[in-house]
């Protein structure tokens, strides 16, 4: 039992270390919230202003899409960046910048929601 817990550790920080798995994170990460401001507009027919909006915190309010912390980081511990839906855009959107924060190395994750 010792010794298939210390393997799967072994694996587990290869993955996170590993820049593709990082990315995979993120960009999960990055749809989910997205989905989950749709799933809001669905229930409450108005868009989430902020992340607060559809993160559950369990301290005891219904519950929302997702479980965690309004200040939702990214693989890379970067904050996820939240813009809320905009008419005169026709778009809300959740993004990551990447590993260098700025999105200059082609890591940057943009999924938008209308």
């Amino acid at each position: 039992m010792v010794f298939v817990l210390a393997i799967l550790l072994l694996f587990g920080v290869a993955f996170v270390r590993d820049p593709y798995f990082a990315v995979w994170r993120s960009q999960n990460t990055v749809k989910a919230l997205a989905k989950a401001s749709l799933m809001y507009y669905e229930q409450y027919q108005k868009w989430p202003a902020s992340l607060t909006n559809i993160v559950y915190t369990g301290a005891g309010e219904r519950a929302r899409f997702q479980v965690g912390s309004a200040q939702i980081r990214d693989a890379w511990g970067r904050y996820i960046i939240y813009e809320p839906f905009d008419k005169a855009k026709g778009y809300g959107s959740v993004k990551s910048l990447g590993s260098d924060g700025k999105g200059d190395l082609g890591e940057e994750l943009e999924v938008r929601f209308q």
